[in-house]
């Protein structure tokens, strides 16, 4: 009997022993676990006699909602959208007919802010897992004096040459590999709309021309640090459907500025060679470009 109270008493004196130590401090672990990826937070609280805590909180592991903001749409399972307006600062070569009249032209971007009537760059694209659909779109309008020679006949005329050039790009891409190193082949169609005016003297004609035409391609994208992606991509189109040819190509440098927002830089060429009866065109393209995208 006396062994048993002993015993009792010493359990007792252990309880309240223990009591006392958790109102003292108190180590609270907690394990949060998302159905897509393990990420382990650790978080240590004390707790003084008042039942004020105070500590701090260190997270473990990356979960999969950080990862698909570093690489959107990739893997996600779910939609994701990217909105890139951007600006190409581009200068124009170009080598143009209509009818008798030959039309050469080679200006440089400050020029063509001056040429410019109106002009429009945007680009969309919308990714679920490794399948993505995008939208290209350019528009540019312009209009200057430039120099007219007839056929076989050795003298230059001044004239008013007004252009205007539209090129649509639409399509889907599936991407192969990584998110540190990945490729996108790409397939679709584009829409090219050409249309040339020309004044000479009391005279003048014009002459317009819209046609549909398929485009293949491919794109690299490469992470070279954190914050920092490689793009290069390049399509043609045409072969002698609408255009004759058409390819265009760009490599930017891409710069995460937030998780929704990237600042990308760099460079693009695009050529169009068209010969459409009495209009027959051989338009490039080429200058630096930079833009700014939005992902939600």
């Amino acid at each position: 009997m006396k062994h048993l109270a002993r015993c009792a008493v010493v359990a007792m004196i252990l309880m309240l022993a223990i009591r006392s130590a958790a109102a003292g401090i108190g180590v609270a672990v907690a394990r949060a676990s998302d159905a897509s990826a393990d990420a382990i937070n650790f978080r240590l609280v004390y707790q003084d006699q008042n039942g004020e805590s105070f500590g701090d909180q260190e997270q473990i592991g990356t979960s999969v909602e950080e990862e698909s903001s570093t690489t959107p749409g990739f893997e996600s399972g779910q939609w994701t959208f990217e909105l890139a307006p951007y600006l190409w600062m581009a200068g124009v070569r170009s080598r143009s007919s209509l009818g008798p009249f030959d039309i050469d032209a080679d200006v440089d971007f400050t020029d063509l802010v001056s040429m410019m009537d109106m002009g429009g760059m945007l680009r969309f694209e919308a990714m679920n897992g490794r399948w993505g659909l995008f939208f290209d779109g350019l528009y540019m309008s312009l209009s200057e004096d430039g120099t007219v020679e007839l056929d076989k006949i050795r003298f230059g005329l001044r004239a008013d040459v007004r252009s205007r050039v539209m090129l649509l790009k639409l399509g889907g891409f599936y991407r192969f590999g990584e998110p540190d190193l990945a490729f996108d082949a790409i397939l679709g169609g584009q829409y090219v709309y050409t249309r040339l005016d020309l004044d000479v003297g009391p005279f003048g004609t014009s002459r317009s021309n819209s046609v549909w035409d398929p485009i293949v391609g491919g794109r690299l994208l490469a992470a070279l640090s954190e914050n920092w992606r490689l793009s290069l991509k390049g399509t043609i189109g045409g072969f002698g459907v609408g255009t004759d040819l058409t390819w265009d190509a760009t490599a930017m440098l891409r710069y995460r500025l937030s998780q929704r927002t990237t600042l990308g830089f760099g460079y693009r060429y695009l050529k169009i060679e068209q010969d459409a009866g009495l209009l027959d065109m051989d338009v490039a393209f080429h200058g630096p470009i930079v833009g700014i995208s939005f992902r939600f």
